[in-house]
């Protein structure tokens, strides 16, 4: 599905992904130099600077198969770094879902194991999984496990996706990013809705008005 986005032009999401692989492999050259006390430290900003850059390229409908390249270096960070909070490993999952990823695993803390996350991973590793009820975070996660499991159906799901996940993620670094003079804007992307919409076999009923599904 091409996505077109309501605030940049394609010339932008291009620029920005140039410039991005620039700043990338500066932080590359500092940790093949840096000792271990900091190696952390840079894999952490390596692994938002592959998040942002994953996001820019969504934006800018590059081929998937650069995406998933760019996903496969992300992940050789967190393997160091590990997650930054329970969003972060929410989306890891769902990334590797819409990219098809499969041949990837990853230990999570163990506190981030409720319904969503085992949801994610049961699919990916081909398992089933009964629901507890456990949700890390209720904020906006329980409507997609109330999704999965028969509460909501497809058309209110996408209605909260398409009027109020945006306005539902305040608090986030990136939310009204567009308005940033300083050019971090990279595209709002709701990706658990995404992969959960694969995983229910409801892909094809996504419109090219729906906004924030890749």
């Amino acid at each position: 599905m091409t996505h077109i986005d309501k605030y940049k032009s394609p010339e932008y999401f291009q620029k920005y992904i140039d410039e991005q692989m620039v700043r990338i492999d500066k932080f590359k050259k500092v940790l093949d130099g840096c000792g271990e006390s900091e190696k952390i430290k840079i894999c952490r900003i390596l692994c938002d600077r592959y998040k942002d850059l994953i996001s820019a390229q969504f934006s800018n409908n590059d081929d998937l198969s650069k995406i998933r390249n760019s996903f496969k270096a992300y992940a050789e960070y967190i393997f160091v770094a590990g997650f930054s909070c329970y969003s972060e490993y929410i989306d890891f999952l769902s990334l590797q879902i819409i990219l098809g990823i499969e041949d990837l695993s990853i230990d999570a803390p163990k506190e981030y194991a409720d319904d969503l996350s085992q949801i994610l991973t049961s699919h990916i590793n081909g398992s089933n999984y009964e629901l507890t009820g456990n949700l890390y975070e209720e904020h906006y996660y329980s409507i997609f496990a109330d999704y999965y499991n028969g509460k909501l159906n497809f058309i209110e799901l996408m209605d909260y996706v398409n009027k109020k996940w945006y306005s539902s993620s305040l608090g986030f670094y990136w939310f009204d990013s567009h308005l940033n003079d300083n050019d971090v804007y990279t595209g709002y992307w709701c990706y658990i809705a995404s992969a959960i919409i694969r995983i229910k076999g409801d892909y094809n009923k996504v419109e090219d008005t729906d906004c924030f599904i890749v």
